[in-house]
């Protein structure tokens, strides 16, 4: 409008009065109003400044000077200076005072043709003008440099590649001549895109690229990215039962899974769900029992922790260690090997030593005592080379080739020919002496000969001798093939690595531990992880790992105690990548508008605190993490406004909102501003709803308590609230979720159970009844793996890795078409879910191949992407496959990926995104710092 009205003033004043290009005749009968441009109008190149100075001669009767430029021959546009000159200049219609006599245009791009025109005006209105030379500015403008694509922020990669491009604001990358780049803050050297970076050590990386175009002006504000390589080379890894350890190249030691023994060594009973590092710096190899673990150091010297109930660390006593303890003084211990309750330990000079349970004569010392808490000699040879500790019995090769085994032969896993009793003493296994290597699983027994056959023995119940069923006393064939390297027996299973690092199991796939998806008996080898190459494998009681030939160690299978060691407990059929992580984070929980988070046990909290839901003692929200005080804790979750925990000896803690009695403390008043302990041992899983909190104990018992205007506490009645945890009827719980008004529950035989308001179908048990009073069975199915309730709506994954949602969907959260769902209904026709999460109004889940999938309200972003304001059908979530954890709010969501860092998206009104930013941040994922972090080994 303001250029509009320009034009209409300036045509009526030519129009009125005239207009001539360098003239100063007069157009008035009235001299004294004669407005003239005298001399020309210059418009010169000022190289200090970057810009166009536009200057002419005084004029005489000049009121006003209004200025116009054409740019590349196009038209006359109004012109002003930028910044505040330009607004008050557009303000008066681009008019300058009549006493100015130049004026400097910044607003200019090289290589572009600029000339002027100047109007010269007077108080009765009267005009002329005059133009400008014709005027080029040179290229002295420097150019702006993008990264296009880079290496993860944190990378095991040695080698990585980035790719760039340069650009200025007219000639694009036209006119960029060549690039420059810079590797933590060495010398600038020409190179090009992509630029290959190779060989590179563990470390943090700062990578810059500077872009310079062919009049050689230098970006002065180059491109930069930071990144951490961690590569993980493992040359000891060890599985117990629900736990593991291992050993890097540069002698650290780490463990990480179950830790009720203090067999992580951490000094603590705490379990940790990622590798955590014990002291020192000199380790050499490690191995693991059921519930301890010894190593070896550099210098030979021999070190045990854990559970110690038969002696089994060689103390000399029965007292459990939570940290490394030394076994007696000696430094000359070469191999060892960890059995159920025993060990067995090679020395340099050959001889072979066993302590521990001997219930079963698996220390082989002829003795039918219980057992030795220090070292037995087994016999007077000095010429063991391998040892193997199994569950009950034992295997030793010496080193003229020939197999010994002793213990127990209940079914045959002795391989001597026969089944049945015990043996004290080393037994020969056959007449053979080309044995290489041999692995004493639970009940049966591997080994591969030197010519690269495998043979196996014993039990075959679920196929781990591969073929046929019931025990085999003597060694069999596995296949006619002579390609095996290494062989592991597991429980109830068994892996080989043939000699070009391929990967084979067989036998029984309980909880995934051999990789497969369905949990079913696999009588013949086959092939898994195919893309990767193993070196070492090792088999716990239901999960496994192995390192790859690039130092790589993966794990997978079972892992509700943390035993893969990748920060979350989702169990995972194909192998997961361990970093070694510290200052990191065990768990997440989100809540509506907070999240909450433990950090080797410990609290840590951001996001709405006005109930007291953080914990902190106040109602101060924080929109940036922060760790608390309050240590010990194994599990966290949040719900609406109010928080609960359990610790390490399962004592019970809650806090926030008590309006509805929902903290359990015995009464309702006031908010519950610090965390309250409700119930001192005993508990093993708390979820909360609405208003409402449910338990399950370490007896399977489900406890409900707070708001039951609706039935959600499942005690059969609505008539009040309940204070303190009250039992819901029936046994043998496994899982429970609240939601907003309703609760839902897993038992252990995998049936579905719901109860509460009825609202949408949200039940699953169909439209009525409107409230159910206890616990209703959501189908007949009995493979209900995982759930995930709410608002008012469900979603649960069965064991055969389908994804099912039903209540309301009035934002299409259920990702199965529009419509409100009052039974289970299938989202899809895939297989490959493991984990849902539901929020508010959205869900979203993550396949077995780690991609991240979201539906439902994308009105703040919650959903992840940006072109669409609610989905009915899953939709991923950018092209990432190395997510591991899901946490859905109220509007927004929160994940962890395999390498550590967590991220979140969606609303921040709260801080609940934990970005220390302002709200709105929607529609964008923000990296959540400094929570995670990556330190070399």
């Amino acid at each position: 409008m303001k250029k509009l009205l320009t034009y209409l003033i300036v045509g009526l004043f030519t129009f009125t009065y005239g207009c001539h290009k360098n003239s100063s005749r007069n157009t008035t009968t009235n001299p004294k109003t004669r407005p003239v441009v005298s001399g020309s109008v210059q418009a010169k190149w000022d190289g200090t400044q970057k810009a166009i100075v536009l200057s002419w001669n005084p004029a005489k009767n000049v009121e006003k000077y209004f200025i116009e430029r054409s740019e590349n021959g196009g038209k006359l546009e109004p012109l002003a200076d930028s910044g505040a000159e330009k607004e008050r200049i557009f303000k008066a219609l681009l008019y300058v005072k009549g006493t100015s006599t130049s004026m400097v245009d910044r607003n200019i791009q090289d290589s572009k043709t600029y000339y002027y025109r100047v109007t010269a005006i007077n108080a009765y209105g009267s005009a002329t003008y005059g133009d400008s030379n014709v005027i080029t500015v040179p290229d002295v403008f420097p150019p702006d440099t993008v990264i296009d694509t880079a290496p993860p922020s944190v990378t095991s990669a040695t080698s990585v590649a980035f790719t760039f491009h340069g650009e200025d604001g007219y000639h694009g990358s036209s006119t960029i001549d060549k690039f420059e780049c810079q590797l933590n803050g060495g010398s600038w050297t020409d190179c090009g895109s992509p630029y290959q970076i190779v060989d590179l050590a563990n470390g943090e990386y700062t990578f810059k690229v500077r872009a310079i175009d062919i009049a050689q002006n230098i970006d002065v504000t180059p491109a930069e990215y930071k990144w951490t390589i961690l590569k993980s080379e493992w040359q000891s890894i060890a599985s117990g039962e629900d736990f593991h350890c291992g050993v890097t190249t540069n002698g650290k030691l780490y463990c990480w899974g179950k830790n009720s023994s203090g067999q992580l060594g951490t000094g603590d009973d705490i379990g940790r769900a990622y590798p955590t590092q014990l002291p020192d710096s000199d380790w050499k190899e490690v191995t693991a029992g059921d519930s301890f673990a010894c190593a070896i150091k550099i210098g030979g010297s021999l070190w045990c922790w854990g559970n110690n109930y038969a002696g089994q660390l060689g103390t000399g006593d029965t007292q459990w260690r939570t940290s490394p303890t030394q076994v007696g003084s000696e430094s000359d211990w070469a191999k060892i090997s960890a059995g159920g309750d025993h060990i067995c330990g090679i020395k340099t000079d050959g001889t072979l030593y066993c302590w521990g349970s001997n219930y079963n004569g698996e220390l082989g010392i002829g003795s039918t005592a219980e057992h030795f808490s220090s070292p037995m000699s087994v016999g007077t040879d000095k010429d063991w080379a391998e040892i193997s500790s199994g569950l009950l019995h034992t295997c030793g090769i010496k080193t003229d080739g020939s197999l010994y085994c002793w213990g127990e032969n209940s079914y045959g896993q002795l391989g001597i020919g026969e089944e049945g009793g015990h043996k004290y003493l080393p037994v020969t296994v056959g007449t053979d002496k080309n044995w290489k290597e041999a692995s004493a699983g639970r009940f049966h027994t591997c080994a591969v000969k030197t010519d690269r056959s495998l043979y196996c023995w014993g039990y075959n119940s679920s196929g781990e001798l591969t073929g046929g069923n019931g025990a085999y006393p003597s060694p069999i064939t596995v296949g006619t093939q002579k390609i095996w390297a290494k062989v592991e027996a597991g429980d109830f299973n068994t892996c080989a690595l043939t000699t070009a690092g391929y990967l084979f199991c067989w036998g029984d796939n309980s909880r995934k531990i051999l990789g497969k998806k369905e949990e079913k008996v696999y009588r013949s080898p086959f092939e898994l992880f195919e893309e990767n190459r193993f070196q070492d494998i090792t088999l716990g009681n239901h999960s496994a790992c192995g390192t790859t030939t690039d130092g790589a160690l993966y794990c997978w299978g079972w892992n509700k105690e943390g035993q893969l060691g990748v920060g979350v407990t989702t169990t995972f059929p194909s192998p997961r990548k361990i970093l070694v992580l510290t200052d990191t984070l065990d768990m997440i929980s989100t809540g509506a508008h907070y999240t909450t988070a433990l950090k080797n046990g410990t609290l840590v909290v951001w996001g709405d605190n006005k109930d007291g839901e953080l914990g902190t003692g106040d109602a101060n929200s924080l929109n940036f993490p922060e760790e608390t005080t309050y240590s010990g804790f194994v599990t966290v979750t949040s719900s609406y406004y109010h928080t609960c925990g359990i610790k390490v000896e399962g004592s019970l803690w809650c806090w926030g909102r008590n309006d509805s009695g929902q903290v359990g403390t015995g009464y309702t008043s006031s908010d519950v501003y610090f965390p309250a302990e409700i119930s001192t041992s005993g508990w093993k899983e708390v979820k909360e709803g609405g208003g409402f909190t449910c338990a399950i104990n370490s007896k399977e018992i489900l406890y409900c308590w707070g708001d039951n205007g609706s039935g959600q506490l499942g005690i059969g009645n609505t008539s009040s609230n309940v204070y303190s945890p009250s039992e819901v009827s029936g046994t043998s719980w496994k899982e429970v979720d609240g939601g907003g008004d309703f609760a839902c529950a897993v038992k252990t035989d995998g049936t579905l159970w719901c109860w509460g308001s009825n609202g949408g179908g949200r039940l699953g048990i169909g439209n009525t009844p409107e409230i159910q009073t206890y616990p209703a069975q959501v189908g007949n199915d009995h493979n209900w793996e995982q759930i995930s309730t709410g608002d008012s709506h469900i979603c649960a994954i069965k064991t055969d890795g389908t994804l099912w949602c039903w209540g309301t969907n009035n934002y299409g959260q259920l990702g199965t078409g529009s419509g409100n769902k009052t039974s289970p209904t299938q989202v899809g026709t895939e297989t490959n879910w493991f984990a849902v999460s539901a929020g508010f109004s959205h869900t979203c889940a993550l396949k077995m191949d780690g991609s991240l999938w979201c539906w439902g309200d994308n009105s703040k972003g919650e959903v992840g992407v940006t072109d669409v304001i609610e989905a009915d059908s899953p939709i991923q979530v950018g092209n990432d496959h190395d997510w591991v954890a899901i946490q859905t709010g109220d509007f927004y969501s929160c994940a962890l990926k395999v390498d550590g860092p967590l991220y979140c998206w969606g609303s921040n009104n709260y801080g609940q995104l934990g970005l220390n930013r302002e709200f709105p941040y929607t529609f964008k994922m923000w990296r959540v710092e400094p929570l995670w972090l990556l330190s070399s080994k």
